[in-house]
C-alpha cells in the first residue's frame, strides 16, 4: 500500500520501520495533518512545516493553471475586435 515507501526509507536509514509507520499513522489520525518521518533526523515531523509539499496538490494546481491558460488562448480571438478583418464570416 501507501506505507511501503515509508517502510523502505525507514529500513534503509536503519530505523524501526514498523514503529515508524505506526507512529506516523497515529499522528495523522490524532492531528489530521500529514505527518511523516525525517529519516536524517530520525524523528516524526509535520510535513508541511518542513516544506514537503503533496505532489497531488501540485499536480492539481498545474492542471488548473493549464486549463485557465487554454481558456484564455481559445477566447483571445473572440475578445480582440478587428476593425477591418482580412476575412469575415459575414458579408
Amino acid at each position: 500500500g501507501l506505507e511501503a515507501p515509508m517502510r523502505v526509507l525507514l529500513a534503509n536509514a536503519g530505523l524501526d520501520a514498523r514503529a515508524g509507520v505506526h507512529a506516523a499513522r497515529e499522528a495523522n489520525r490524532a492531528h489530521g495533518d500529514a505527518f511523516g518521518f525525517d529519516v536524517r533526523a530520525g524523528k516524526l515531523v509535520a510535513l508541511a512545516q518542513v516544506g514537503v509539499v503533496d505532489a497531488l496538490e501540485v499536480l492539481e494546481h498545474a492542471v488548473r493553471v493549464a486549463g485557465s491558460l487554454a481558456a484564455q488562448v481559445l477566447t483571445t480571438d473572440v475578445i480582440v475586435h478587428h476593425r477591418k478583418p482580412k476575412s469575415s464570416a459575414y458579408p
